[in-house]
């Protein structure tokens, strides 16, 4: 539940990224959403504690979700504008295959880095939200090095957006 500020912001986000590309290029929009997001992660990343208060990660958790949700429909559009009819199926089913992977992948990046400075016999009691006590630190010494990690391919992510060149 407390994670739910993040869809909620994602859901609207998207559904009005159709009418800011009407306003904005989709180029525009990806690198907003790009910036907005790494701004979340960057909040984040500065004010996670064992003790910090909830409004504050909440609205970490509403600029990350906001600026996904105006990326993902504003880089899709990029990547599918201007490519042959013929081709958009191929050419987003592998946007798809390629998103999907990524999420995947930094899933099982992103927790291992979490639990990596508590010792094995607590990664259990971690993925079962079990974990109390004196541990609780050293979890969030993790989730500093995970949204580290994140927070510097969200920035490279944003300089990509910013260096695509224009088709002609």
């Amino acid at each position: 539940m407390k994670v739910l500020p993040l869809s909620i912001a994602a859901m609207f986000a998207s559904a009005g990224s159709g009418f800011l590309q009407r306003r904005l290029s989709a180029r525009a929009l990806a690198a907003a959403g790009a910036s907005i997001t790494t701004a979340g992660l960057v909040l984040m990343l500065a004010t996670i504690s064992s003790s910090v208060p909830y409004p504050v990660l909440a609205a970490a958790t509403v600029l990350i979700g906001f600026g996904s949700g105006v990326f993902l429909p504003s880089n899709t559009t990029v990547i599918l504008h201007g490519q042959p009819s013929d081709r958009l199926g191929i050419v987003n089913a592998m946007r798809l295959m390629l998103q999907n992977t990524g999420v995947v992948v930094g899933t099982a990046l992103n927790l291992s880095i979490i639990t990596a400075p508590l010792p094995a016999v607590l990664h259990d009691r971690v993925f079962a939200g079990t974990l109390t006590g004196g541990p609780i630190e050293q979890l969030v010494t993790g989730y500093r090095w995970a949204l580290a990690c994140t927070a510097v391919i969200s920035v490279v992510n944003v300089l990509a957006c910013l260096a695509r060149g224009r088709r002609s």
